[in-house]
């Protein structure tokens, strides 16, 4: 790995006995494993059935359901198939929700709480069904999943728990022995999985091609236009298709629903231990933000893989800190050798605890708020999504309906998360840039740069280039925030993530943050971005 850290973090680490050094780039563990075979990006106006937005698991599942029943499918990617969260995950398959038995039981009733663990149990199925089917060599293995704790306070709310998730007909069994030295009890719930996410959604891709299925990846979706076809512009062509289907995470451009999920950077470590210690299942415990473990096999050995530190995403100004802190939860439970892989992705959580999946316009469906169970939910979706555009008979649909209005479950977390998207668009404004002058952003680091009366997002690379860019997010005009650790433009509104360059690389943007010229001191004074920025609707 690479040397670069931030001066401040690495005087932080150095002082704490934290030995880790963060590269410039961060590639999850499951991109350096897998090669994706070439395949070219759209290069002509098509006109299919289905077009789907987005090449993770979500995408893809749906692609490979719909086409096998002869649908005419074709799927677009902004940047390669899995890039986006599917690529980036700990790839833990598990039925447990974030939010606890209790809470969902609260929020949905006993029935609703009960299918909704149902469906999880039944998406870790069906991948395990695809996997054989399609013969797919992603290392899926069932194992049992713990909820676990280092503290005995909390053990009555486990038991409470595991009382509420049998009762929903979860298998949860309560128990003092957890097989980690440091855990006092947790819930063990049987027959969860784990598996190499990347390999799989490949698999998935090359299962749709043989299906006669299309991918196009470094494929941009700039706009949806609902109607009959349905339009799918990219940034060359267009894409007509009796239904869209958008699963990007978050759906691009402006839509109400955004409101009702929030955005948060989760980080991941992967680490060599230099004793014969084991992580026998899949792991989270009761803490906040809480701690997630599993093992990975690898050709050199095994990896054990710990996840967690998350915060509102662009709204942490030591990023670095947070790798740091999940290596310091490492070290002190386990003997560490290294540090070998580090990276971060983005996760939408929900109001009310589940996913939004359904029709959002009579031809025009989504997937969005999978929270931290996306590869689990991102299956589930797919299965719900397909059943939709074949008009089968979708018993789920009315749970997960980004219609449905839950105003008692959902209010409160409504309206703090709304709350504070208006208070950054506001404060972020105002506060102070982090330097006064262009000379002082260093290479590898970006900054807000005060200039005039205004701010300029400037970044200097590797070679001493300066880029400058408006700091205004194209989405809905909040200001971002530099990501020192994964080298980053973050928006702290609706989770927009910008290449240090301003490309996008993950929605709801569409547009790339605007470049600004300054050439002279008299531009400093006063600049304007090069282009007014497109406020237009992707998929209202």
């Amino acid at each position: 790995m690479g040397k670069l850290v931030t001066e401040v973090s690495e005087n932080r680490a150095a002082a704490s006995g934290v030995q880790m050094r963060l590269s410039e780039t961060a590639s999850s563990l499951w991109e350096t494993e897998c090669e994706r075979p070439p395949r070219p990006r759209l290069d002509h106006d098509l006109d299919v059935d289905v077009a789907i937005v987005g090449a993770g698991i979500t995408g893809l599942t749906t692609a490979v359901l719909l086409a096998r029943t002869g649908r005419r499918v074709a799927v677009l990617e902004a940047h390669d198939i899995g890039s986006g969260v599917t690529g980036r995950t700990s790839a833990h398959l598990t039925q447990v929700l974030d939010r606890g038995f209790h809470e969902i039981e609260s929020n949905f009733g006993e029935r609703g709480a009960a299918l909704a663990f149902e469906i999880g149990a039944r998406a870790i199925d069906y991948i395990e069904h695809l996997v054989t089917e399609h013969d797919i060599a992603c290392d899926f293995r069932r194992t049992p999943g713990y909820l676990f704790t280092e503290s005995a306070d909390d053990l009555d709310s486990l038991q409470k728990e595991a009382r509420t998730a049998n009762r929903l007909g979860v298998p949860a069994l309560f128990s003092h022995v957890v097989p980690l030295d440091f855990a006092v009890g947790g819930l063990v719930i049987p027959n969860q999985a784990r598996f190499q996410p990347l390999s799989y959604v490949l698999g998935l891709a090359g299962a749709l091609e043989r299906l006669s299925g299309l991918v196009f990846p470094r494929t941009r979706v700039i706009d949806v236009e609902r109607g009959d076809p349905c339009i799918v512009r990219t940034s060359e062509w267009v894409v007509r298709a009796r239904d869209v289907i958008v699963a990007t995470h978050s759906p691009i451009g402006r839509h109400l629903i955004q409101t009702e999920i929030a955005p948060y950077r989760s980080y991941v470590l992967a680490a060599r231990l230099a004793s014969d210690a084991r992580v026998p299942g899949l792991f989270w415990d009761t803490a906040s933000p809480y701690h997630y473990l599993r093992e990975h096999s690898t050709d050199d050995g095994d990896l054990v893989i710990v996840g967690g530190a998350d915060h509102k995403t662009g709204q942490e100004h030591d990023t670095a800190s947070r790798y740091l802190e999940l290596e310091r939860y490492l070290r002190d439970r386990f003997d560490v050798d290294e540090i070998v892989h580090r990276w971060s992705g983005e996760v939408f959580e929900p109001a009310d605890g589940l996913p939004y999946v359904g029709r959002g316009h009579e031809h025009v469906l989504y997937a969005t708020g999978l929270s931290g169970n996306g590869l689990t939910w991102g299956t589930a979706a797919a299965m719900l999504l397909a059943d939709l555009v074949l008009e089968a008979d979708a018993p789920w649909a009315p749970l997960l309906s980004p219609r449905r209005v839950k105003p008692i479950a959902s209010a409160s977390s409504f309206f703090r998360e709304n709350a504070n998207v208006g208070a950054r668009f506001v404060a972020d404004r105002l506060r102070q840039a982090d330097a006064r002058a262009l000379d002082d952003v260093p290479p590898g680091e970006g900054r807000l740069v005060q200039i005039g009366a205004r701010k300029v997002a400037a970044y200097r690379d590797g070679a001493g280039q300066l880029h400058t860019m408006s700091p205004v997010c194209t989405h809905l005009g909040c200001i971002v925030q530099w990501n020192g650790a994964d080298k980053t433009w973050d928006c702290p509104c609706h989770g927009g993530v910008f290449a240090a360059t301003g490309e996008v690389l993950w929605g709801p943007p569409v547009q790339a943050l605007q470049r600004v010229l300054i050439d002279s001191e008299e531009e400093q004074e006063a600049y304007e971005p090069l282009v007014e920025i497109d406020k237009s609707s992707a998929a209202e």
